[in-house]
């Protein structure tokens, strides 16, 4: 009997996570989106927002990717902008650009469900440094919200203020309200 092949599970991540990942290069060939040193299978979910001849973009509110396929599903081509759809399959990179090769791609039944995933998706964050890391864990100490002049202060994070507003627009962090902030978990 011949050796039984098992498919790698898909991780759930954010599109911003995939665009900042790692990815091992391979000479002539397109690079592998890898996690742990090892090549990864994606799971992500997102709304269409874009149909082309050879491809179909994909957001989900953290960036946009494109979705590309050698024979793309037929019920594929039947998505129209504004469609939410969930995809499995490979992020790849070949000069400078990435994009999402599809193994299964289903259209959601209501794009309420991009409301579960966004809460059962971790966020990454990838790529930070020991100040960031510094700052998140000081906005975690206070449960009500930590005071932003406060952490500026206190935390001795050289340009504190400018990481702030990054994390921020990244949406590592949300403001509560005025001047208070915690980390989005």
């Amino acid at each position: 009997m011949g050796e039984v092949f098992k498919r790698l599970p898909a991780t759930r991540l954010w599109i911003e996570d995939v665009l900042s990942g790692n990815f091992a290069e391979r000479e002539s060939m397109p690079s592998e989106f890898v996690t742990d040193g090892q090549p990864a299978r994606v799971a992500l979910c997102g709304i269409i927002v874009d149909i082309s001849n050879d491809s179909i973009s994909m957001d989900d509110g953290t960036g946009v990717i494109s979705l590309r396929s050698f024979d793309m599903p037929a019920h594929a081509t039947l998505f129209t902008p504004g469609t939410p759809v969930m995809v499995i399959g490979k992020p790849r990179k070949f000069m400078n650009s990435i994009y999402f090769l599809i193994e299964i791609v289903k259209q959601l039944p209501d794009v309420r469900w991009l409301e579960v995933w966004k809460k059962t998706v971790q966020r990454q964050v990838q790529n930070t440094t020991d100040t960031t890391t510094v700052l998140i864990e000081l906005i975690r100490a206070d449960d009500a919200g930590a005071d932003i002049d406060k952490i500026i202060k206190t935390s001795g994070v050289p340009d504190c203020e400018t990481k702030i507003a990054d994390m921020l627009l990244k949406g590592i962090i949300f403001e509560v309200s005025p001047g208070r902030i915690k980390v989005l978990e």
